[in-house]
């Protein structure tokens, strides 16, 4: 809703007016839009996990639709993302600085999904420089991110898995890893520090308030717009990849033996 919020203030400020349509199943799956002569152009914002709706506009492109998108699994389809690499190393680079060595990686489906792989491979390069071992939860792949991550969490707890920081890809995944810390009296982040990814509004009102990577969405909105514009207009454009930048809250404090040394970082 973030990013549609400021497409939709970028389409503004180039005098361009927006349709809004919400698609979640094949059965409401509509993109013929430039040739029925409805919108010019479609920007797609979506989950990667919704497989058959990236081949319907796939299809669609194919067939001539103008079609931008933010969210899709893979190339297949000009897609606009976040720094997911450097937001990644920048969250595990802060949980190193705060004492934490033995860090967790949650990211479920990372083998289809662009976004995830990248933030896995942010994670993977910091560990590596740090000498650090690399640890991968493993989570289901059914149900919302919030029970994916509660699950993988509660089964490295009853695993006896030794861990005191977790670096989740989302913001869905974190909020359920904290959920199952929580439940099985872990403190965070004085037992386990937590970081999530996206920037997703609730982040501020979880107990104790979620750290994350933000992605800059006035720079995803007007960057969506204006490679649309570009595209319909037989133009060369370009995707930029989208800034980041760590958002430092309660669930990944120092411990007090640290600040003095984060306050360097």
């Amino acid at each position: 809703m973030d990013i549609l919020a400021h497409v939709a203030a970028a389409a503004a400020d180039h005098d361009q007016e927006i349709l809004v349509s919400f698609q979640h199943d094949p059965a409401n799956f509509f993109a013929s839009y430039c040739q029925d002569r409805i919108a010019d152009g479609i920007i797609v914002i979506g989950t990667a996990r919704n497989s058959a709706g990236w081949r319907f506009f796939s299809k669609a492109r194919s067939q001539g639709e103008n079609v931008i998108c933010w969210g899709s699994p893979d190339n297949v389809l000009p897609t606009l993302r976040c720094d997911n690499h450097t937001g990644a190393a920048t969250a595990v680079h802060h949980l190193v600085a705060t004492g934490r060595r033995r860090i967790i990686f949650l990211g479920p489906g990372w083998r289809r999904q662009h976004a995830y792989r990248d933030r896995r491979s942010g994670y993977i390069s910091v560990m590596t420089e740090q000498r650090l071992p690399v640890f991968e939860a493993q989570a289901r792949l059914t149900g919302t991110r919030e029970l994916q991550g509660y699950a993988a969490t509660l089964d490295l707890m009853n695993n006896d898995v030794s861990f005191d920081a977790i670096f989740a890809a989302s913001d869905g995944l974190a909020v359920g890893a904290m959920q199952a810390l929580n439940k099985c009296g872990r403190v965070i982040p004085e037992d386990v520090a937590v970081i999530g990814f996206d920037g997703i509004g609730s982040a501020p009102y979880t107990v104790p308030p979620l750290s994350t990577v933000e992605q800059n969405g006035a720079v995803a909105g007007s960057s969506l717009v204006e490679a649309l514009l570009r595209m319909i207009a037989g133009e060369e454009y370009k995707l930029p990849a989208v800034p980041v930048k760590l958002i430092w809250r309660a669930s990944s404090w120092a411990s007090a033996t640290k600040k003095s040394s984060l306050s360097q970082y």
